[in-house]
């Protein structure tokens, strides 16, 4: 009974071994790696993905000439960077873009209906007896003051 116990052994031992000799000459041969220096080509378009356009109605309340006026202007415009004064750092196996200051442009909407006055008030001493409608030129004082 012994003896079948360590043949057992035995042969479990050499499977073993043969199958690790087996397995160690059918894996394929370890090549060299060899790795040279990355480059990141057209940074500027990945930059340019951070533009904003920007869509606003905002709510205007402004006193002028002894007159309040109420209206609703909408703006349009744009939020972006200079590209071409990003600057670019590598630190190891990262890339940092480092942005310029926003541009930010901001315009009164040519859309219909970009401008719409809610209400104007008289409230001046004399204010019974002139109109309450803003002439042309109060309408830009106030546009201009936006």
């Amino acid at each position: 009974m012994f003896r079948i116990i360590k043949f057992l052994i035995t042969c479990v031992v050499l499977a073993i071994v043969a199958g690790f000799i087996y397995f160690h000459l059918k894996s394929p041969a370890k090549t060299d790696i060899e790795t040279g220096k990355a480059r990141t080509n057209e940074i500027e378009s990945m930059a340019r993905l951070c533009a904003v356009d920007i869509y606003s109605e905002i709510p205007v309340l402004d006193t002028i000439d002894d007159k309040v006026i109420f209206g609703i202007q909408k703006q349009s415009g744009s939020i972006s960077f200079d590209i071409d004064k990003l600057k670019v750092d590598t630190l190891g196996d990262t890339v940092r873009i480092i942005l310029p200051p926003e541009i930010v442009e901001l315009y009164e909407s040519t859309e219909d209906n970009s401008w719409e006055v809610i209400d104007t008030k008289n409230i001046g001493v004399l204010g019974v007896l002139r109109s309450d409608k803003l002439t042309d030129r109060e309408e830009n004082m106030v546009k201009a003051e936006i």
